[in-house]
């Protein structure tokens, strides 16, 4: 089960999440079709992690448009976790 989850497409062992959550990160309105592209997963994967994280108001789903986009707090967050993380390797 686990093992169906993590994108293997890039061979760098993300979860979906972190790879929908990266390419977001522009705070930009991205269309659920550009994101299979650039992430190499297929619809059904998408719309189930965008489901999930808009669930806990991670990001904001457009459902007449088919977009979406990461919550400016949710931004925020990820991008304080991310500079920590650089600055501690």
């Amino acid at each position: 089960m686990l093992h169906s989850l993590i994108d293997a497409t890039k061979g760098d062992n993300k979860m979906p999440t972190d790879t929908i959550l990266e390419l977001l990160e522009n705070g930009k309105w991205h269309y659920i079709k550009e994101i299979e592209e650039k992430t190499h997963l297929n619809n059904g994967k998408v719309e189930m992690v965008t489901k999930f994280l808009a669930t806990y108001n991670f990001v904001k789903v457009d459902e007449i448009k088919n977009r979406v986009k990461i919550d400016p707090s949710t931004n925020k967050f990820l991008k304080k976790i991310r500079k920590l993380e650089k600055n501690s390797q």
